[in-house]
């Protein structure tokens, strides 16, 4: 059954509050290789912007009443 799709998922972390990181990201120095790793894949290079705070971005926008990114 098809629920959501790249529309509707945003790939964010709480480092803050990890009681310990993971192998592939220690800190957030580390999170251009997420980027890397899902270029590197023909499926999600598409929609790199969304996953990684274009849909974020979105729905901050539609729940507060305009963009306040800047």
């Amino acid at each position: 059954m098809d629920v959501a799709g790249v529309e509707h998922v945003g790939i964010g972390t709480d480092m803050d509050g990890m009681p310990r990181a993971f192998a592939m990201f220690a800190d957030y120095a580390d999170w251009p290789s997420l980027a890397e790793a899902l270029t590197a894949r023909d499926s999600a290079r598409a929609h790199l912007g969304l996953l990684l705070g274009g849909n974020d971005r979105r729905i901050f926008a539609a729940v507060t009443g305009g963009d306040r990114t800047s």
